[in-house]
């Protein structure tokens, strides 16, 4: 959408790369060499800001608040700027999720290997004495399991996301 395009194009209010480069020759940036060829020189701090967002965007205990976010967003005025920072965030938050709308064959090994750690994680925490939720499983699942947990997953927390990315993007 226009709102999306707009907001990723960024004003430099801080020091750009490319005087960045200028002022530290020796400085490690060739992983940062493919965004120096953009038109308008990235900001480092801009360029942070998006790096904590995308890894941020993969854990779940932000996800309401990123669905809410993506919903004022579509809610609010055509010719509003969305920060390029909660852009990024949204995609990799929808792609981390998306094991749920690959064909089944695709999903299952995702699906068992979350199951995994989830089993691993609440192993642990008996382990060290915490108290277990209701729904801990101590024991692999089955593909009956795995494929219930899917449905509710996507029911529950995929569907209000992608549904939320479809209005704004």
């Amino acid at each position: 959408s226009t709102r999306v395009r707009a907001s990723m194009m960024r004003s430099s209010q801080t020091q750009p790369l490319t005087s960045y480069r200028a002022a530290h020759p020796t400085a490690q940036t060739s992983l940062l060499s493919p965004i120096a060829s953009v038109r308008r020189p990235l900001c480092l701090t801009e360029m942070c800001l998006d790096h904590f967002a995308a890894v941020l965007a993969t854990d779940m205990a932000h996800h309401n608040e990123l669905v809410a976010q993506l919903n004022e967003h579509a809610d609010g005025p055509a010719d509003m700027v969305i920060p390029p920072h909660e852009v990024i965030a949204a995609f990799c938050h929808t792609a981390d999720l998306a094991n749920v709308v690959l064909r089944w064959d695709l999903a299952e090994p995702w699906s068992a290997r979350v199951g995994e750690e989830a089993i691993n994680e609440f192993n642990e925490m008996k382990r060290i004495g915490l108290p277990l939720p209701g729904y801990a499983q101590l024991q692999p699942y089955s593909k009956e399991e795995l494929a219930a947990r899917q449905i509710v997953f996507s029911d529950g927390w995929v569907g209000p996301l992608y549904a939320a990315a479809a209005r704004l993007f």
